[in-house]
């Protein structure tokens, strides 16, 4: 991850699994790994999911929140961990 110059800014994560991986704890293990550098660096991170995606689940399991809807795509938000 770079840094961003403006302190305020949230950076939105992007990661995706390849099918034939799903399900065995790859997608966790990618989110764990991305959140622990996104913590040290920024209040908070997003990311967009479509509303019937399963990995949602994961998101919300992981803290994130939605902040925002537009059709069928949601805008999700976490903060650092404290």
């Amino acid at each position: 991850m770079r840094k961003l110059r403006d302190a305020d800014a949230t950076p939105e994560l992007a990661i995706a699994v390849w099918p034939h991986w799903r399900g065995r704890g790859v997608g966790t293990g990618l989110l764990r790994a991305l959140l622990e550098t996104a913590d040290e660096r920024y209040a908070a991170v997003s990311l967009s999911v479509s509303r019937e995606n399963p990995a949602r689940r994961l998101y919300e399991r992981f803290g994130f929140e939605t902040v925002a809807e537009a059709g069928t795509s949601l805008t999700m938000r976490r903060g650092r961990a404290t």
